[in-house]
């Protein structure tokens, strides 16, 4: 379904509104923009959730068959349509294999939202415009609507797609609450996205499980700020967990992966190797709103990377490691009142003479949500190439030495996990009792091994030990 309304003096209308087409291979017919990219991106990755993965594939530049193009896709003209009959395409596993496809569906995709977005700002006759739904998660097609003629100022929040009802009802509840007071509801635009659960408490007590070890005598922001650049500088990568998590899909610096994109060398393949992913996926810098139009052509601001920029030329050798292979980039920018953390990273980072830009990824592994338990966080860092840890008051050193052993499941023992997301619970029982295991030891005992690796102070891993779920090898 796709509506247009006009929201005037606190009131919305309704001015236009498109119905889904039912149909008996949903999964196949194309009815709209947002079914286009994601059966596109299902037959590609073959698995749910990886419109990112096809929106970044579209951007690679290798030789491509062009097998199939925008126009096999969508009508010419100033209404385009979307066509069917023409997904008879075979599959192959390289993502690589599908750089075609991925084009022409972008291409298509964007022509289809462009036309989305004229169409409604004709009808509203205003040139201000909120977009939300998962399709507005995709930076090229909101890149192109910012630059349309019809359009002077477009917001997308930081969780467009349904998640973000919860956020929505609350404004338009507090609007009609306040209106009904007869007080006034003026609301400035939401800049944060930091509602999510706060970071829990990370100790040397925490740590030292997963051999990791403080570097601050005493917790003090001033020196942690100070360290965390110096380290920074050295080239090295740094987790950071702490205050409250993201609500929306992106990491935007409270549980992220951090480096430097000059000082760290071979950045974006370093940080891809440790999240398992494929060589071309992009990563995204992050500078203070001051300093974005030094070294990007684009929009005025990005909290949230929602629009892609396109490097200066100038910099665009010394900032490689930040860009996606085309030469663009998914920037987040950050202000002394928004994302405040990460903005004093970057001003000390400019005391010091570097480049106050750093690189950012989620804090997560393949097949995980980004992670927000102490515990996920540090079986996470204790087990991949990330050299330090930051928390609020703390910066901690990953020495790669958890002691770790080989161990077997007991016959009759039993792996589940309940719920999903950051809220998922994971465990391993048997007749005698159900115990609770971390996530990464989850995964890692899920591998279809006789033998299995995991760390031997894990206190939950001690509890299963000792219960005889699982035995030494």
């Amino acid at each position: 379904m796709r509506s247009v309304h006009a929201a005037r003096d606190g009131i919305f209308e309704l001015l236009s509104r498109d119905y889904v087409r039912p149909h008996n291979q949903p999964d196949v017919y194309v009815q709209s923009e947002a079914s286009l990219f994601d059966n596109v991106s299902r037959f590609v990755f073959r698995k749910e959730h990886s419109h990112g993965q096809l929106m970044a594939l579209a951007g690679v530049p290798v030789p491509r068959s062009d097998r199939l193009t925008k126009a096999g896709i969508i009508t010419a003209g100033p209404s385009p349509t979307i066509k069917n009959g023409w997904q008879a395409v075979d599959w192959h596993t390289n993502p690589l294999d599908y750089t075609d496809l991925a084009a022409a569906a972008q291409e298509a995709f964007t022509e289809m939202v462009v036309f989305q977005a004229r169409r409604a700002t004709e009808i509203a006759k205003i040139p201000r415009l909120c977009c939300a739904g998962g399709v507005f998660l995709n930076l090229t097609g909101n890149s192109a609507i910012l630059r349309l003629e019809t359009v002077d100022e477009l917001y997308i929040p930081s969780t467009p797609h349904d998640a973000g009802i919860s956020v929505g009802a609350a404004y338009l509840g507090f609007r009609q609450l306040v209106g009904a007071l007869n007080e006034s509801a003026d609301t400035e635009r939401c800049r944060s996205d930091f509602l999510g659960f706060p970071a829990e408490a990370v100790t040397t007590e925490h740590t030292i499980v997963y051999g990791l070890h403080t570097v601050l005598p005493e917790p003090d922001d001033t020196a942690l700020v100070r360290e965390v650049c110096k380290v920074l500088r050295d080239g090295a990568i740094v987790a950071r967990y702490a205050g409250r998590a993201e609500f929306g899909p992106r990491a935007l610096g409270n549980r992220s992966i951090l480096c430097h994109p000059i000082r760290c060398t071979d950045a974006r393949a370093k940080l891809n190797s440790i999240k398992e992913r494929q060589d071309w996926r992009p990563v995204a810098p992050i500078l203070r709103e001051e300093d974005l139009s030094d070294y990007f052509e684009g929009p005025s601001e990005s909290p949230f990377m929602n629009f892609n920029f396109t490097v200066r030329d100038r910099y665009r050798n010394q900032l490689r490691e930040a860009l996606h292979l085309y030469g663009t980039a998914r920037v987040q920018t950050v202000s002394a009142e928004y994302g405040s953390d990460i903005y004093h990273l970057l001003c000390r980072l400019a005391e010091i003479g570097e480049v106050p830009i750093l690189i950012n990824t989620s804090l997560n592994g393949p097949a995980q949500p980004i992670l927000d338990s102490g515990r996920d966080v540090l079986a996470f860092v204790a087990n991949t190439a990330i050299d330090h840890l930051m928390t609020a008051d703390q910066l901690f050193r990953c020495d790669g030495g958890a002691e770790r052993m080989r161990v077997r499941i007991k016959s009759g023992a039993v792996l589940a996990t309940f719920g999903s997301g950051t809220a998922a619970r994971f465990t391993l029982s048997d007749s005698t009792g159900v115990y609770p295991i971390g996530r990464s030891s989850f995964y890692e005992l899920c591998e279809d091994e006789e033998v299995h690796v995991v760390q031997r102070r894990d206190p939950l891993i001690v509890a299963v030990v000792e219960a005889g779920l699982i035995i030494e090898a």
